[in-house]
């Protein structure tokens, strides 16, 4: 078995190296020497990026895992600080140049404000040079950055001269790089989690679930008990919670239990987080009425009360004396349920159940996969429906066969290290996994999957470890995150967000990120990180990452970048919080339905000091009936591109404050439940073109600067200036759903095209509204008609809603006279005209599954309605 030590060692050297070299890395120094005049500093600099950098790289592989790491520890953490000081320099002078470019539109008189075009890019016409904007103490500022960085890295080749440390002329980076391409992304669908040799395990299982009157049943009855324990223990990675999952899909269907619930326990739980987590799921409902753990827990035994459960306890630890004490507590409401009800508890630890507090239990220690059944679930993660060739098959078969002697019968390590071959399917790469020494346990493997995933890969799956164990995580947010925190480098003017998506979907490919079994069918897919692979992500993030849960009282490291806090003492931890002045990540999420971590007291020490944090992340459990004001201390948060903002049981009213115009970088803006969203000022919010997600979407004027907008919901066409159709004009990358109003306001076709609808290919929803307005003349019937022309909906689109249009014709896209297929497949006609002698409506929507008309006076239907 690999030492532990070594294995952080190794995992510290990959992660180091690896960053240094990183693209990331290359763009930020690049970007630095552009702000910088030609000369003798420029080119020294020059010299850091292609020669000094690699070098460094070089240097902390060899010190991996050896007795010198710890030399080079402190100088890698000095330089990634001067790294991230740079990289923040660097965002403050895009601020200026943004800042610049809007003061330079005010005067000028021939750009979009002179043309009355205020829809559409705010950058047009106006072109700032960087060195123009940057003060002489902010280039003098970077200057001493980029000279810091360089005499570390002198420091650093020292250092290795002093060790004698033996020199390497090749990066083993540069192999894995080498191997990376032979990567290649898989032909076919990536597979879905699969259960192979537990069938005889799960049907053992369910056979005791459902033993109402066998001796132990008999024997816990007399005990006065309505419910009885079966653990599963086994090692880390050795499937026992993909088992229990699987046994829980069954019962599921089955029907035998009236309730199941799946709580997730970790190693440091509280007992009422768990209760909490059972109420929602045994209520369906967040709101609890109690913020004591008693209370909450006769809550639950309402809840509970003549039902027969199952309840499933998911990683319970028994290794602490906190969890020892707390461990009997968790099972102290469930005797108010029926008889047949039944705990499973699965742990890496034997301890774990008779830790519980019960006289009587079964456990069940799981056993490895037979060979043939290992060998099987290597190589459906490995190939799965793959395709080759007879030979390369047979070759890549036995060099699978030889994996499969190291990997310990390990399920996770099969799954994660054949996400790795599934990409490299070629002999050469598989016969160098192969002969990796790190195979021989499951740790081992999973650093060695780690080594071959990408730069920029790593630095995703290591964010991850700032999320609690297991924590549910929403591919949507998570990729927003990263784009946020800049871990992304864009080439060719590929969408940032489009990359993270792709750099999730790897992840996922190769097993770092899993699907999480649903627990309703109506659930959204989220994902989780497994135990182990957690604990390669803290290692490999160091001191970057870093979390307080569950009243944690310690000193928090002070060169901490991403923080989570779970807390129900605000005032408690925030002194600690707001010290880490460097931090760029804060997700804050309030437990026992206290107001204070999220007063507006905190909120303003947090925006007034963490003045480089890029992501923020709230969840409160406030009263929804609570009226929230963010102070103008907001507008401190240059750095800023993600804030959201959940209450769990809604919010009344938000109120932002004027300030948040200068917020130039933001980029999701995010107030779920919030019912009525406040701005303190309208004007100067479409300042904010770098913004994507905006929810709920406020009534602002020239939205249309907005250009990268995604969401947007309705738009309202009024009368004033900025709120013209025309503002639609560049919003082409909005996706989801779009209700348009006050229709009757346009004036003619001509300003219907320049809203270019069609051009919206990712929008799945349009409703068309023109006002419930009876008294059309003449006139204005022609006029509902020229402009509905106008308005041709995008080809892709799923369903479109047309409400109180009079016009008496069709338009000519409805009726095939426009270039492309038409996806329509439902279309809801709302209160509108009989669109001429033939509805020939629908006749070119061939996909058309659903016709719904409503209020209208048709007195036929089309010829092709069968």
């Amino acid at each position: 078995m690999v030492d532990p030590l070594t294995l952080s060692g190794v995992a510290w050297g990959i992660s180091m190296a690896g960053w240094v070299i990183s693209p990331i890395m290359t763009k930020l120094v690049d970007k630095a020497l552009s702000h910088i005049k030609p000369g003798k500093s420029k080119d020294k600099l020059h010299e850091l990026l292609t020669h000094t950098l690699p070098s460094l790289a070089l240097t902390l592989e060899a010190a991996e895992g050896s007795p010198y790491m710890d030399l080079f520890k402190n100088l890698v953490g000095d330089l990634k600080s001067a790294f991230y000081d740079m990289e923040d320099m660097l965002d403050k002078v895009e601020y200026l140049l943004h800042e610049k470019r809007l003061a330079g539109q005010k005067k000028s008189k021939w750009i979009i404000f002179a043309s009355h075009d205020d829809a559409g890019p705010s950058d047009q016409g106006v072109h700032i040079n960087s060195s123009l904007i940057i003060s002489q103490p902010l280039n003098s500022t970077l200057k001493k950055n980029m000279k810091k960085i360089k005499e570390l890295i002198d420091k650093a080749q020292e250092t290795i001269k002093q060790a004698n440390l033996p020199c390497q002329k090749e990066s083993r980076i540069y192999g894995r790089n080498v191997m990376a391409t032979y990567a290649q992304k898989p032909t076919i669908a990536d597979p879905v989690e699969k259960v192979t040799g537990r069938d005889a395990d799960r049907l053992r299982i369910i056979k005791m679930l459902h033993d109402t009157h066998g001796k132990e049943a008999k024997a816990i009855s007399s005990e006065g008990k309505c419910f009885s324990v079966i653990g599963i223990c086994g090692i880390p990675g050795s499937g026992k919670t993909t088992l229990a999952q699987y046994v829980c899909v069954s019962e599921r269907t089955a029907g035998y239990f009236n309730l199941v619930m799946w709580i997730h326990v970790s190693q440091n739980f509280s007992v009422e987080t768990i209760y909490r987590e059972m109420f929602v799921i045994a209520s369906g409902n967040q709101h609890l009425y109690s913020n004591s753990v008693d209370g909450i827990k006769k809550e639950l035994e309402k809840k509970l009360h003549g039902k027969r459960f199952l309840l499933v306890l998911d990683d319970i630890w028994s290794d602490n004396d906190v969890a020892d004490q707390q461990l009997p507590l968790l099972l102290s409401p469930f005797n108010v349920g029926s008889r047949g009800s039944k705990v499973l508890v699965t742990s890496r630890n034997a301890d774990a159940v008779p830790a519980l507090g019960l006289n009587r239990y079964t456990t069940i220690p799981i056993q490895d996969l037979d060979e043939k059944d290992f060998f099987e679930v290597l190589m459906y993660y490995a190939l799965g429906d793959s395709r080759l060739d007879d030979i390369d098959q047979k070759e890549l078969h036995i060099i699978g066969s030889e994996i499969v002697h190291k990997l310990r019968r390990s399920p996770l390590a099969a799954r994660t290290v054949g996400g790795q071959l599934r990409r490299r399917q070629n002999v050469e790469c598989w016969r160098r996994i192969r002969d990796s020494d790190l195979l021989k346990d499951t740790m081992g493997a999973l650093v060695l999957s780690y080594q071959y995933l990408d730069e920029h890969l790593k630095r995703c799956f290591a964010y991850c470890s700032v999320f609690p164990r297991r924590h549910r995580l929403a591919r949507d947010v998570l990729v927003k995150m990263w784009a946020a925190e800049g871990f992304v480098t864009v080439t060719n003017g590929d969408d940032t967000e489009d990359v993270c998506q792709k750099y999730f979907d790897e992840l996922v490919s190769a097993s770092f990120l899993q699907l999480r079994v649903k627990e309703e069918p109506y659930e959204e897919d989220c994902y989780i990180v497994h135990d182990l692979l957690h604990d390669l992500a803290e290692k490999v993030a160091g001191s970057d990452c870093f979390r307080i849960e569950n009243g944690w009282t310690g000193e928090v490291p002070q060169d901490v970048r991403h923080l989570y806090v779970e807390t129900a003492n605000g005032w408690a931890i925030i002194d600690k919080i707001v010290k880490l002045e460097n931090l760029r990540t804060l997700i804050i999420h309030a437990v026992q339905n206290n107001n204070t971590i999220i007063s507006k007291e905190i909120i303003e020490k947090v925006f007034t000091k963490l003045s480089k944090l890029r992501v923020l992340d709230m969840r409160s459990d406030m009263d929804a009936s609570h009226k929230f004001s963010l102070p103008d201390s907001f507008g401190n948060l240059e750095h800023l591109r993600y804030i959201s903002f959940f209450n769990r049981g809604g919010l009344a009213t938000l109120t932002l404050p004027a300030t948040i115009a200068k917020l130039y970088h933001l980029e999701v803006l995010s107030f779920p439940g919030c019912k009525n969203l406040v701005l303190s000022s309208k004007e100067d919010m479409a300042n904010l073109t770098n913004m994507r997600i905006l929810r709920p979407v406020p009534v602002i004027p020239n939205i249309g600067r907005m250009t990268c907008l995604q969401e947007l919901g309705l738009f309202r066409v009024m009368k004033e200036h900025g709120y013209e159709l025309r503002q639609l004009k560049y919003l082409n990358k909005l996706k989801r759903n779009l209700v348009l109003e006050g229709l009757e306001l346009v004036g003619s076709k001509e300003e219907a095209l320049e809203a270019r609808l069609s051009d919206k290919e990712q929008l799945k929803v349009v409703l068309l509204d023109w006002g419930n307005n009876d008294s059309s003349s003449n006139l204005e019937v022609q006029l509902q008609a020229d402009v509905l022309e106008g308005l041709c909906p995008p080809s892709f689109l799923k369903f479109l809603e047309i409400r109180d249009y009079k016009g008496l014709r069709a338009p000519d896209w409805s009726v095939g006279n426009t270039k492309g297929e038409n996806c329509l497949e439902s279309l809801w006609l709302n209160r509108c005209s009989r669109l001429g002698p033939a509805p020939e409506l629908v006749e070119y929507f061939v996909n058309l599954r659903e016709l719904i008309l409503t209020g209208c006076n048709w007195d036929t239907l089309p010829n092709n309605i069968e």
